[in-house]
């Protein structure tokens, strides 16, 4: 997702259709090549009658900064949502249902990552537990071999004795 040529990148607001509301906007703040943070964005939007939900827009440009710096580039956020919906710019009635769809996969991809990691995890823990448990086993087995050896070293002494007994009774 994020190694988006740079040609199409650049150009993605310049592609808006500047009939549509996005295009008005995009042209009115020199929004093309621009470096938007959340509340610009926010700001932005809803003067096109596009409120997407807070959590989502935040969501978003938390996925999109690269340098924690709370900064987007404009182009590359229309890139982005244009590519990861598979909804072209000009198909594009609604901006806060495409936010929204791309957030939702978004959030989709990382739970599953997220489930995958666990799995590992737990996996990882389960082959140690057992791991120890032979470890623990084959120790308590070495013990348990020479416990025998040594019972069954002393039942061999108890019956020379005996033997021995026996012979010096006749």
């Amino acid at each position: 997702g994020r190694g988006q040529s740079l040609a199409r990148m650049q150009s993605a607001s310049a592609d808006v259709d500047k009939g549509t509301k996005l295009g008005e906007l995009i042209d009115d703040l020199a929004l093309d090549g621009a470096d938007v943070d959340f509340a610009l964005l926010k700001m932005s939007l809803s003067t096109i009658d596009c409120n997407p939900s807070d959590k989502d827009l935040k969501y978003l440009v938390n996925h999109l900064c690269e340098d924690d710096s709370g900064f987007i580039d404009f182009n590359y956020l229309i890139t982005f949502l244009q590519e990861t919906s598979g909804i072209p710019t000009k198909k594009w009635t609604r901006l806060e249902k495409i936010i929204s769809k791309v957030v939702n996969q978004l959030r989709m991809v990382e739970r599953a990552e997220q489930r995958k990691k666990a799995q590992e995890h737990k996996l990882k823990e389960r082959l140690e537990k057992k791991r120890n448990t032979r470890l623990a086993n084959s120790k308590k087995g070495d013990k348990d071999e020479l416990a025998q050896l040594q019972a069954e070293e002393k039942r061999l002494r108890a019956l020379r004795l005996r033997d021995k007994a026996k012979q010096v009774k006749k």
